[in-house]
C-alpha cells in the first residue's frame, strides 16, 4: 500500500470519527434542552412536597421537604445498621430558622434570627447549569432510553459538574422522565476501601399539595434550646 493510498485512509477514519463525535454532542445537547424545557415549568414552584431516599454500603438517609412560598421545613433522618439513629429538622420562615436535632439520647434545637423574607424555596432539578456546563454534559454523558414501570426515562450515564455526589464518587447514571424532566433516581459508583461500591437514590416530588400545617414546628418544649 502506498502512502497516499494510507493517508486517505487515514483521513476517511478521522472524518468519520469526527462525524461520530459530533453526532454524539449534537444529539446530547437536544436532549439536555429538552430535558431543561420540560423542567422549566416547575423550577419557580412555590409550593411542593418531595422526598428523598438514599441507600448506601452501612446506613439509609430519608429527606423530606415541604415548600411553600418563602417558608419551608425539612426532615432528615438517618438510621445505620447499628440501629443508631439520628433526625434534623430544619424550619425556615421569614424571619427564623430552626434545627432541631434528635439522636437515641437526646434533643436539641437552635434557633436563629434572620431575614428570609425574600429568599425562596426552590426544589433541585437537574438543570442549574451555563451554556458550558450544558457543552460539557453533550460531551462527557452518554444517554440512552429505557423504559420502567411504563414510564419513559433518559438515562444519563457519567458524572455532571451540574449535581452533587458523593464523595470519591466515580460513575453516576442518573434516570430522568422524559416527560416531566424530573430526575427520579440515581445510582452513584463510589470507591470505598479501594473497592467500588453502590449508593441508590430515588425522588419523588408532589406539587401544590402543601398546607400551612405542614410547616408547623416540632413542639418546642420537647428541645433542649442550645446557645449558637
Amino acid at each position: 500500500m502506498n502512502k497516499k493510498k494510507l493517508f486517505k485512509i487515514i483521513g476517511f477514519i478521522i472524518l468519520a470519527l469526527i462525524i461520530i463525535f459530533l453526532v454524539h454532542v449534537i444529539q446530547n445537547f437536544i436532549i439536555i434542552s429538552k430535558i431543561q424545557n420540560n423542567v422549566s415549568k416547575y423550577q419557580n414552584t412555590k409550593n411542593v412536597h418531595y422526598t428523598t431516599n438514599i441507600n448506601k454500603l452501612d446506613s439509609e438517609e430519608f429527606v423530606e421537604v415541604y415548600i411553600k412560598d418563602n417558608e419551608s421545613k425539612s426532615i432528615l433522618e438517618h438510621k445505620d445498621k447499628t440501629g443508631k439513629q439520628n433526625k434534623m429538622i430544619q424550619v425556615i420562615t421569614v424571619d427564623e430558622r430552626r434545627n432541631y436535632f434528635e439522636t437515641n439520647d437526646s434533643k436539641t434545637v437552635k434557633i436563629y434570627k434572620e431575614d428570609n423574607n425574600a429568599v425562596g424555596f426552590e426544589p433541585y432539578f437537574y438543570n442549574y447549569m451555563t451554556f458550558g456546563d450544558k457543552i460539557k454534559d453533550s460531551i462527557t454523558l452518554f444517554i440512552n432510553s429505557e423504559k420502567i414501570d411504563g414510564k419513559d426515562y433518559y438515562v444519563l450515564n457519567g458524572l455532571t459538574s451540574s449535581l452533587l455526589y458523593e464523595q470519591n464518587a466515580i460513575d453516576g447514571k442518573m434516570y430522568i422522565n422524559k416527560e416531566t424532566g424530573i430526575r427520579e433516581k440515581m445510582i452513584e459508583k463510589v470507591i470505598i476501601n479501594d473497592e467500588i461500591k453502590e449508593i441508590t437514590c430515588s425522588y419523588e416530588y408532589i406539587f401544590d399539595v402543601v398546607t400551612e400545617n405542614d410547616l408547623i414546628p416540632p413542639d418546642l418544649s420537647e428541645y433542649e434550646i442550645q446557645d449558637n
